[in-house]
């Protein structure tokens, strides 16, 4: 399971890192978004809610540290 989806798990104690030493690499993940005058202000709404969201975890705003 990717680290940042346990990320308050692991930092409160929950789960415990096993095999550190053998996770894989991050994966990058982009998001695009063509600007246009008729995007929708669904798409919109939901591409600004990722960005807060992503914004909040710690592993996708940092090189990946092997730990």
């Amino acid at each position: 399971m990717p680290s940042w989806q346990v990320q308050f798990e692991l930092a409160d104690g929950r789960l415990t890192r096993l095999l550190i030493d053998h996770e894989p690499a991050p994966t990058p993940l982009h998001l695009m978004l063509q600007p246009s005058r008729l995007a929708s202000p669904k798409i919109r709404a939901f591409v600004d809610y990722l960005v807060e969201q992503w914004g909040k975890i710690d592993a996708l705003r940092t090189p990946f540290a092997g730990g």
